[in-house]
């Protein structure tokens, strides 16, 4: 069993996908690579896919689609002609319900269906914006999981489909999550890490611009 992972991030070795993978890996024991497509060139990547029994790709959601680094390699990979080549994805995401990641699954279902490789399944994170920042012990949970899923795929080299259940979690959020999503101090968490970075991009000035505001 030969895996590669695929850090999907522009962000690199310092995204929530690297420190995803990192945790997945961990328990593994057969060989396994991980590459980070922001430092490598496309097209020799899409062409080292092919020496790979297994690809899993790891990629935040970024509204509602891909990261488009992911799009220009598939857009650089060949149809598979070798028997025993799958495909699976790890979509890591800040919203707080799955279901913002529905269309893309369905987009990456087909994809590898069509480049003839099978497809593993898709596991969408929600609610793990801030990973790479932010001291561990405030996702504890999160980590524990991504370990778990890292000791389950070392002992069947598949995603079960209870797992991908377990850490799509919550698909929709219930009522009275949306009303605690709501509440001000919530509100003022949220407001005071998105100012964060306004300014460390020096935009913070510019956040209330509306520049395609019709006249």
């Amino acid at each position: 069993m030969s895996t590669l992972f695929i850090n999907g991030s522009p962000k690199g070795k310092k995204s929530n996908s690297y420190t995803f993978i990192e945790q997945i890996s961990a328990p593994l024991q057969f060989p396994y690579e991980i590459r980070t497509l922001a430092s490598l060139n496309t097209k020799l990547l899409a062409d080292e896919i092919e020496e790979y029994e297994t690809i899993i790709i790891v990629m935040p959601l970024y509204i509602h689609a891909m990261p488009g680094i992911v799009k220009e390699l598939f857009e650089e990979m060949k149809i598979n002609k070798k028997q025993g080549r799958r495909i699976g994805f790890i979509v890591q995401a800040g919203f707080e319900e799955s279901e913002t990641a529905k269309y893309l699954v369905n987009y990456l279902e087909v994809f590898v269906r069509r480049m003839n490789y099978e497809y593993m399944g898709t596991i969408v994170k929600p609610g793990a914006a801030g990973l790479a920042l932010m001291p561990r012990f405030m996702f504890k949970k999160l980590l524990n999981q991504l370990t778990q899923l890292g000791v389950e795929y070392n002992q069947t080299q598949t995603f079960s489909k209870e797992m991908i259940e377990t850490l799509g979690n919550p698909y929709v959020l219930s009522e009275k999550q949306v009303k605690l999503l709501c509440r001000k101090p919530v509100k003022w968490i949220n407001k005071l890490g998105w100012h964060y970075f306004l300014r460390k991009n020096k935009a913070y000035k510019e956040r209330l611009d509306r520049p395609y505001l019709l006249k």
